[in-house]
């Protein structure tokens, strides 16, 4: 009786969080009106996404010159199906991402993260090569590529190679009417599975779309299934809500892939599409304009 009510209060708490954070965010936005977008010198570029990544997936969005940007991700491993019990998986263990982003030119972000995953440290860059205006679908294109080390790993790897992984992107983005955004993400992963005796490599085609509702408030579907070469048992995907508040973005997502870090996330999704492998998750990041 003793752990239900541990465990309940543990959800109450974790719920409030989220509710105080959402709604003073939105007070403050609606106070200072400050919002995620470019000043008024750069508005030459185009921006179809207001924040540089779906829930995993990267948009064509970068950053402007000289910005930081601080990121905290949580995925819980317990599913939702646990119930009140287990406060929908809001009681199970989190597999953790921190990182941060530099914006070294308005097309180019510089980009370090770790996740508690496996002691997972990757960088990578985003470069922002084509911008089409265009009434009805205008287009954005980039490109990201990284490496990531494991310096963790879970069981013995047969050499300290084996620990890193390569990875790279073409982010594909267009929004229709101003509300429904679209993007194509296919991506490359190279030593997708770091315990294998031979080194593998997975293709993926992955896309979102979000479709925002308000300035502050969207909604977002996101998927990437596996086209070729080696994957995590099942596709990921996940859907959920984005919120604008004043220089914060809070994502709050229910999916298969508990995997934060791009070459993890890249590999699968360790659980399936039924509903009893659901896992909550969400997004926190803050932009630091300098």
């Amino acid at each position: 009786m003793n752990n239900i009510r541990i465990k309940k209060r543990n959800y109450i708490f974790f719920t409030a969080c989220i509710l105080s954070f959402v709604f003073t965010g939105l007070l403050i936005a609606q106070e200072t009106g400050v919002r995620w977008q470019r000043r008024s010198e750069t508005t030459r570029y185009i921006q179809l996404f207001h924040s540089g990544k779906a829930f995993h997936l990267p948009t064509a969005e970068t950053l402007q010159k000289g910005d930081v940007q601080f990121e905290l991700e949580h995925r819980f491993t317990a599913p939702t199906s646990s119930g009140w019990a287990g406060a929908y998986g809001l009681d199970g263990t989190v597999i953790m991402r921190i990182g941060f982003d530099y914006a070294v030119t308005d097309r180019m972000l510089l980009s370090m993260a770790r996740s508690n995953w496996e002691g997972n440290i990757e960088l990578h860059s985003k470069y922002k090569i084509l911008e089409v205006g265009n009434n009805t679908l205008p287009l954005v294109m980039a490109i990201e590529a990284g490496l990531a080390y494991n310096g963790k790993p879970v069981a013995a790897v047969k050499n300290t190679g084996d620990k890193v992984q390569y990875f790279a992107s073409a982010i594909f983005n267009t929004l229709y009417a101003k509300k429904l955004g679209l993007g194509l993400v296919p991506s490359y992963l190279y030593n997708s599975y770091i315990y294998c005796k031979d080194i593998q490599y997975s293709f993926t085609f992955g896309g979102y779309l979000q479709y925002y509702v308000s300035e502050v408030w969207s909604v977002l579907l996101e998927v990437n299934p596996t086209v070729t070469g080696w994957r995590n048992r099942y596709n990921s995907f996940a859907f959920g809500m984005e919120v604008e508040t004043g220089g914060h973005f809070f994502k709050f997502l229910i999916g298969n892939n508990t995997r934060v870090n791009y070459s993890q996330f890249l590999a699968g999704a360790p659980d399936s599409f039924d509903s009893k492998d659901w896992h909550i998750g969400f997004n926190l990041t803050r932009l630091f304009k300098i």
